[in-house]
Formats: structure tokens, C-alpha cells, sequence
């Protein structure tokens, strides 16, 4: 990477006013006795990072307006009407959520603290690609998905769990919870298909047969979008489940996907 151009420079005083809190619901996650525990701190670190990026200008007013009759339903044009009017959702046979834009919004979010620690985050994931992954593996390292603190990369070595057990510095072997280190998300069973659409928009299969899929802002989809032919195969591959399945046509076949979206 090389930078050629700068365009801005932001400039700001920097104190580790944060370290004690992180500090705090680290050293409790690690000390954890159950599920519950584990996830009720790490949110509570991330969701720090979450708040301070907030996009105020996002933020919705939802009006429940009930469709029992030609008032009602006079009520809800009027709302449709509205240059705030984002789309109504309905939620059963005479209920329906009106979505609206705010009137006006107040930017009262720290978005610079939210974007140094995604600079940090980056920093910290370009110099494990770059200054690890590549440098050791050069092109028998593929990188097939990255997000703000994950990768899914396919290495082609002899042992990769020997070659990660080399370097304690780096990988977090024993779920040790240690802040900076990675850690193997599928310690189990190692992930042999994988497919990748967007940020957060993801599904791999792993060597026991067993999935996982990450489908932020889509609705998983059923089995009504299949065609017979498609039904038939998913019933004769009792190996591969229906979403492995519906990656695998649409991305590798010649058929467009069109996923539902229920809104007005």
C-alpha cells in the first residue's frame, strides 16, 4: 500500500479514557462461568464503539396505526402523504407500522471517537494480512472475506493449527478472551465452502456438514424460491442445506435470485 495523495488531516488531545472501562468487562468476560456472561460483556465493549458511531440522521419515528375501517385507512394515506414517510410495515391483518423520518435531528454522537477505533481496528488488520499472513504464506494466502476484526482466508500449508500454535503473540489458542489476538471462530471443524456477497453477508459450510450464515439487513430465504428441479436436487443432497444450495445456483448458475421485501 502506498499513499500518494493527503487530502485532510484531522488533529485532536488523545488520552486512554477508555482503557479502564474496556479493561473492566474484559477481565469479566474472561472470569466468565456461563454463555450469558461471556456475551453480556463483550457486547458491552462493543456496544460502546456501536453508540459512538450512531448515524442520527437514521433515526425513525414509527407510528401504530390500526386499518379497521375507510378512517383508518384515510389516517394512513395522510401519513403516506408526508415527505417524511419512509414505508409502512405491516404487522397483521388490520395493524400497520408507519415509518417516518425525524422532524429534525441533534448530531450529538462522538463520531470522531467511533472512527479512530475503526482506524485502529484497520490498522490492526492490515498489519496481520500484510505483515503476517502474507509474508509468510505469499500467494498459498487467499483472502476470501474480511470485516472490521474478522477474516476468512484460505491458506494452503501442511499444518495451519501447528504454523498458529507457533505464534502465542498473535492467535489466541485458549479462548483466553486477551484483547488484540485472534481466534479461531470454528475450533471444532474447519470451514471447506465458503461464499461471500457483501460486509456482513456471508454463509460457509463446514467439514461436519453443519452451516452458518450471516444475513444483516436480508431475510433468509425459503424454500419457496426454489424451482422443482431445484427442490428435487435439495431432497437427493441431504448433505448440502437450503441455503449452502441457494448460494451455489445463483451465484454459479445462469438464474437471477430476487428476495422478497415486505414494505410499501
Amino acid at each position: 500500500m502506498v499513499v500518494d495523495e493527503v487530502s485532510e488531516i484531522l488533529s485532536f488531545d488523545q488520552t486512554n479514557w477508555l482503557t479502564p472501562y474496556i479493561a473492566f468487562n474484559t477481565e469479566k468476560q474472561q472470569g466468565a462461568k456461563n454463555i450469558f456472561e461471556k456475551d453480556f460483556f463483550k457486547f458491552m465493549n462493543n456496544s460502546v464503539y456501536g453508540k459512538t458511531m450512531e448515524n442520527v440522521r437514521k433515526y425513525q419515528d414509527v407510528k401504530l396505526m390500526k386499518m379497521n375501517n375507510k378512517r383508518d385507512e384515510k389516517a394512513f394515506l395522510k401519513k403516506v402523504s408526508s415527505p417524511r414517510f419512509k414505508y409502512g410495515h405491516p404487522l397483521g391483518d388490520t395493524l400497520v407500522g408507519a415509518h417516518m423520518g425525524k422532524a429534525s435531528v441533534t448530531l450529538n454522537k462522538p463520531i470522531i471517537i467511533g472512527a479512530s477505533v475503526l482506524g485502529l481496528s484497520k490498522l490492526h488488520m492490515y498489519r496481520f494480512w500484510y505483515g503476517y499472513v502474507k509474508e509468510k504464506y505469499s500467494d498459498n494466502a487467499q483472502l476470501g472475506y474480511m470485516d472490521t476484526d474478522s477474516f476468512i482466508i484460505l491458506i494452503m500449508t501442511e499444518d495451519i493449527y501447528k504454523d498458529m500454535a507457533k505464534r502465542p503473540d498473535i492467535f489466541d489458542l485458549n479462548d483466553s478472551k486477551t484483547i488484540g489476538l485472534f481466534k479461531d471462530e470454528t475450533p471444532d471443524s474447519v470451514i471447506t465452502e465458503s461464499f461471500h456477497i457483501n460486509s456482513k453477508l456471508y454463509h460457509y459450510v463446514l467439514a461436519d456438514k453443519s452451516t452458518n450464515s450471516r444475513h444483516k439487513g436480508d431475510e433468509l430465504i425459503d424454500k419457496s424460491s426454489l424451482s422443482e428441479q431445484e427442490a428435487k436436487d435439495l431432497a437427493m443432497r441431504t448433505e448440502a442445506n437450503l441455503m449452502t444450495l441457494v448460494y451455489r445456483v445463483y451465484l454459479f448458475g445462469k438464474e437471477v435470485f430476487y428476495a422478497k421485501n415486505v414494505g410499501i
